[in-house]
């Protein structure tokens, strides 16, 4: 092909800004991918589309083959990777697998595991073919959070096409380019590395937790309200109006009905968690305890970017079986998670030994420092305490900052019962080189991210947000080397 580079972007900002940039100040061609109707203005900027809703619409339409299977299993065999972990990243055809979180059952959530299977098909078909044909130096994707962009990665790395995807760490306003559906930082083990040569750096502190959880905590007060409830229905009624009077129809529809169903479960649930007895938090002074924060599901951070351990409650009962007999795991739930659990999951986690459950509002910072150990799978808290030098017990083997001394990671009984023995262990000597290691983590985070308080996915960025962000992923296609880089520069 020609010296031109030519790329894949998804299409939704900031992405498309960032496509915008590449093709006017770096002479790249740029086509696009999206999972709704493409605009005309998006089809006009780009020299081709995938339009991945309708694919999915058409074969939504068409009749299942009886062959179906086996061709999934050769298309299993063909990329190397199984279709589960497409389906099971989908909060609509992996609706079963999302044990911890309730969500509002739509047209694909309703169809049979078959007809599942063969949107899988048909979307590796129509992905493969506009990837073989395009060929494109590079894939600007959307996160591991969908069947769709599920399958986009894997023909991508079976054609070894390089992806970037834009993600964040929900810390300090932090974005960075990943090169994987983990999310890994590029660079980061090295300038860890780097640090760990020169004087430590002063002790890192965070006085409050994250700006996103404090609005969570306004905005789950106040779906215990009727009026909120009633607000949303109505909102709720208008779009699915206007949606009909458009003849505008998604590919995961969900029906009016379900959706209000929703919000009332929502609101009923809500009233009763707030209304809980919780264990107050100067009770657990004196106590020994492992902190575990309630992931949201379903979420891509949790549900998208670990694909071998997800089940909230099995990590419970591993934790709760694997602490010393004097010990007591802390659960505080999500402040966006408040209500949003299948009926009595709570109930569930409140009746396990050695639990203690604490308000959903309570300060988690507070907790990670009063905790022997932070618990989690893939969350902010274990960022948030090894930043602040405390021990974190990872349960995700896929945990981007596994690599950090003091996060200890198992996911198994008698691993984790090895992990607390040496937590239950630790010097005074330990916890001032976990206080260091902790803040040369933030200045490693520091030198390889981007500090950007207005990016937000599916919005526009600014100018100097947009320029920040191409000139990083050229960059990051740089780094890696290949054809990429030498068309981009």
């Amino acid at each position: 092909m020609s010296g031109r580079a030519r790329a894949i972007f998804v299409l939704k900002d900031p992405h498309r800004q960032v496509a915008s940039y590449f093709r006017t100040h770096l002479d790249c061609e740029i086509d696009g991918y999206t999972q709704h109707p493409p605009s005309p203005q998006e089809i006009a900027d780009c020299a081709e589309v995938l339009d991945i809703h309708a694919v999915v619409e058409a074969a939504k339409a068409a009749p299942t083959p009886p062959d179906v299977l086996s061709r999934a299993r050769a298309i299993e065999t063909e990329c190397g990777a199984p279709l589960a972990e497409a389906l099971s990243t989908d909060r609509h055809l992996g609706f079963g697998w999302i044990t911890g979180g309730l969500y509002h059952r739509g047209g694909l959530s309703r169809l049979p595991y078959e007809k599942h299977v063969h949107l899988l098909c048909e979307t590796w078909d129509a992905t493969r073919r506009f990837l073989e044909r395009r060929r494109p130096h590079f894939v600007c994707a959307p996160l591991f959070a969908s069947f769709p962009s599920a399958i986009l990665f894997f023909a991508a790395a079976k054609l070894g096409i390089p992806v970037r995807c834009l993600n964040t760490l929900a810390f300090g306003s932090y974005w960075y380019w990943t090169p994987d559906r983990c999310v890994s930082i590029p660079g980061i083990e090295e300038a860890l590395a780097d640090l760990a040569r020169e004087p430590p750096p002063p002790p890192a502190t965070i006085t409050d937790i994250a700006p996103y959880a404090r609005r969570a905590v306004r905005g789950t007060a106040g779906r215990g309200r009727v009026t909120d409830f009633i607000a949303r229905a109505a909102r709720a009624a208008v779009w699915h109006a206007r949606a009909a009077l458009s003849g505008y129809r998604k590919s995961d529809e969900v029906g009016l009905a379900s959706k209000i169903e929703y919000l009332w479960s929502l609101h009923r649930n809500v009233r009763g968690e707030l209304g809980r007895r919780y264990v107050p938090l100067a009770t657990l002074q004196e106590s020994r305890c492992v902190y575990y924060p309630l992931h949201y599901e379903p979420e891509a951070s949790l549900n998208g970017v670990e694909p071998y351990f997800t089940n909230q409650l099995y990590a419970i009962e591993v934790l709760t079986k694997s602490v010393p007999a004097d010990a007591f795991v802390v659960v505080k739930e999500h402040p966006a998670g408040v209500g949003n659990r299948p009926r009595g999951w709570i109930d569930t986690i409140a009746r396990f030994p050695r639990v203690r459950l604490v308000h959903p509002f309570e300060n988690s910072i507070e907790l990670v420092r009063l905790a022997a150990a932070t618990a989690t799978i893939s969350g902010t808290a274990g960022l948030e305490a090894a930043i602040l030098g405390r021990p974190v017990v990872s349960l995700g083997p896929s945990y981007r900052f596994n690599f950090v001394g003091h996060v200890f990671q198992a996911s198994d009984i008698p691993g984790l019962r090895r992990i607390f023995e040496r937590i239950w262990a630790l010097s005074e000597a330990d916890i001032e080189r976990f206080s260091a290691d902790g803040a040369r983590l933030q200045r490693a985070i520091e030198r390889t991210c981007l500090p950007l308080p207005d990016c937000l996915l599916n919005q526009p960025a600014s100018d100097a947000t947009v320029e920040t962000l191409a000139e990083a992923l050229r960059r990051s296609l740089a780094a890696s080397g290949g054809s990429a880089a030498a068309r981009t520069h």
